[in-house]
């Protein structure tokens, strides 16, 4: 599952998932294309925010497409 699907799955929008871990849309959207990846600092919050573990959410963000 990726990002999009995740966020998806937790019925969050770009900028509701934005506003919880403190960036804007934009940003969300550029993790989602693949053109960034999120800064290590905001991986717990991504996660809480997914409902997904920190481990699942770091092994998604590492087996996306690059």
């Amino acid at each position: 599952m990726g990002l999009m699907m995740a966020r998806k799955a937790a019925g969050l929008t770009q900028q509701a998932l934005g506003q919880r871990v403190g960036v804007h849309q934009s940003v969300v959207c550029k993790w989602e294309l693949g053109d960034r990846t999120p800064d290590m600092h905001l991986y717990q919050g991504i996660a809480d925010a997914l409902g997904l573990s920190l481990h699942d959410m770091t092994s998604m963000l590492a087996s996306a497409p690059k």
